[in-house]
């Protein structure tokens, strides 16, 4: 199942009107089962922006990880992250007897991932650009003196 372009827009839409405290943000977000599904797609949204961050981490460059060894533990942490978080808020939803509100907890949640990670990733790029920038303007004064 492919999800499209105007599927994605409007549920991230919906999640940013619910960070905002707006409730009419639920009605923007696809509640049925092929939409609940759905939802997973934020997950391969995000993986690159995932791998992004943890690059740019401070802890990770002072510790000196290989490249390898990262990609192999954020990988495995993040397929588990996306497997076990769903199914244990199931049964805490079963738990509080709330079994009705767990697909629109779940989908609302993993369209909120997008936006928790680009907006981190778009900060750390645009930092990045700018240290290019000094660096470049370094070299170029370098060659000019």
């Amino acid at each position: 199942m492919m999800i499209t372009l105007p599927e994605v827009t409007a549920a991230v839409y919906g999640v940013g009107r619910l960070l905002r405290l707006d409730t009419s943000g639920y009605s923007f977000l696809d509640t049925s089962r092929r939409g609940f599904f759905m939802s997973f797609w934020a997950a391969v949204f995000i993986l690159p922006g995932i791998f992004v961050l943890g690059r740019f981490d401070p802890a990770t460059e002072q510790l000196g990880v290989h490249p390898f060894r990262f990609l192999s533990v954020t990988a495995i942490h993040y397929v588990l992250s996306w497997v076990a978080y769903p199914l244990v808020m199931w049964h805490i939803t079963e738990r509080l007897d709330r079994l009705n509100r767990y697909v629109l907890y779940i989908v609302a949640y993993n369209w909120a991932s997008v936006l928790d990670v680009s907006i981190p990733v778009a900060v750390a790029l645009v930092g990045f650009e700018i240290v290019l920038a000094v660096a470049l303007f370094q070299i170029k004064a370098m060659l000019i003196y």
